[in-house]
């Protein structure tokens, strides 16, 4: 699972046209780990230097850890009213941590990041849930109107 420090590694990353090198020994081991989780891959520069190169799994998990998701692996995406508010939410579960909220401008604000970056799938399956609960509004409308 991703933390604020890969967070922070993968944002210089795509900041820095995808690439990153890390000279200290605490920056390589950030680097690793970063390898490990498939969010970067090392790039053979020098035998004092690791370079790594950001991939298509770091960038989706940039862009959901900017939302506050962070874990790129899901249990669930599915809309549910707000307890708060009454609002719709879609909410995010993943293999590991607290259920994630996002109200719905959020939710289609995150698709669009998703989409930018490549991750179609990922961005589909919100696209679809934000559309179940924009369904359910209607329908519940619907319903107090009549």
């Amino acid at each position: 699972m991703p933390n604020a420090g890969d967070h922070e590694v993968l944002s210089d990353m795509v900041a820095n046209g995808g690439r990153a090198q890390m000279a200290s020994e605490t920056a390589k081991g950030r680097a690793r780990r970063l390898v490990e989780l498939g969010f970067a891959t090392i790039i053979p520069v020098n035998v004092t230097t690791l370079t790594i190169e950001i991939t298509e799994r770091g960038r989706t998990a940039k862009v959901l850890a900017d939302f506050g998701i962070w874990n790129p692996d899901f249990c669930a995406i599915e809309p549910q009213p707000s307890e708060t508010n009454g609002q719709w939410v879609i909410k995010v579960s993943t293999v590991s941590g607290a259920p994630v909220l996002l109200d719905i401008p959020d939710a289609i604000a995150l698709v669009a990041r998703l989409t930018d970056v490549g991750a179609t799938g990922i961005a589909r399956q919100f696209q679809a849930e934000i559309e179940r609960a924009q369904r359910y509004v209607m329908g519940r409308l619907g319903v107090e109107i009549r």
